[in-house]
């Protein structure tokens, strides 16, 4: 699914709740459209904003987490990664 298909789907919903409201039908399309920009700019900066980097941030730190459980859990895999931790420092600090 691309941004554009995204895009599609939420106008396609947006336009069809527009068309259920009485009082949206009676707005001139130019008045339609200031209202639209206003509530999506009210969305973007309200609670919504806050949760969805609330949710961006538990993803993150359920990602790293699972991967250090994975790393613990195998051994193999934690010798791997410290390899190349130790290899990194090593270049960064050009002793290599």
């Amino acid at each position: 699914m691309t941004r554009a298909d995204v895009a599609d789907a939420v106008a396609a919903f947006v336009a069809a709740y527009l068309a259920t409201l009485p009082d949206a039908t009676r707005l001139t399309p130019d008045q339609l459209a200031a209202a639209l920009k206003s509530t999506l700019a009210e969305l973007r900066k309200g609670r919504i904003s806050s949760v969805w980097t609330w949710c961006r941030w538990l993803r993150a730190g359920a990602t790293v987490s699972a991967a250090a459980f994975s790393a613990y859990t195998n051994p193999w895999l934690a010798r791997a990664v410290l390899a190349a931790v130790w290899t990194a420092a090593r270049v960064v600090c050009g002793l290599e």
